[in-house]
C-alpha cells in the first residue's frame, strides 16, 4: 500500500471516529470486547488474551525443552567422555514422577534416623509431631 493511499486510510478513519463519541485513538472493537482484547502489535490486529498467553506458553515450553536436551546431552557427553576416577552415577532417567519418589525417600530416610537418635533434640522434635 503506497503513502497516499495509507495516509487516506487513515484520514477516512480519523474522520469516522470523530463523527462518533469515540476517542480518536480507540477502535470500536475495544468497546465491543471490553477487556479481554488486546492489540497484537506483531500482526496489527486484535486477538483474546487467552491466545496470546497460550502461545507465549507454548514458546516458554518449547524454550525449555530445547535446554532440557541440551542438560541431557551434556549428561551423556560427560558420562561418555569423563575418566573412570571421576565416574559419576548418572542417571539420565529424569522425570518429575521420579525425582518427587527420590525426594520423598530422602525425607522418609531422614525421619527414620532422626525418630532412631535419641539425644535430647529428636524427643522434642518427636513430642512435637
Amino acid at each position: 500500500m503506497s503513502n497516499t493511499a495509507h495516509r487516506e486510510k487513515e484520514i477516512a478513519i480519523d474522520s469516522f471516529l470523530k463523527t462518533t463519541n469515540f476517542h480518536p485513538n480507540a477502535h470500536e472493537a475495544i468497546h465491543a470486547a471490553g477487556i479481554l482484547v488486546k492489540q497484537d502489535a506483531i500482526k496489527q490486529g486484535w486477538q483474546p488474551q487467552q491466545a496470546m498467553a497460550a502461545k507465549a506458553k507454548d514458546a516458554a515450553e518449547e524454550v525449555l525443552k530445547a535446554h532440557e536436551q541440551r542438560f541431557r546431552q551434556a549428561l551423556q557427553d560427560y558420562k561418555d567422555q569423563a575418566k573412570s576416577k571421576y565416574q559419576a552415577d548418572i542417571d539420565l532417567r529424569l522425570s518429575a514422577h521420579r525425582q518427587w519418589d527420590d525426594v520423598i525417600g530422602a525425607v522418609e530416610a531422614l525421619s527414620k534416623t532422626q525418630a532412631e537418635s535419641k539425644d535430647f533434640w529428636s524427643s522434642l522434635r518427636n513430642r512435637l509431631h
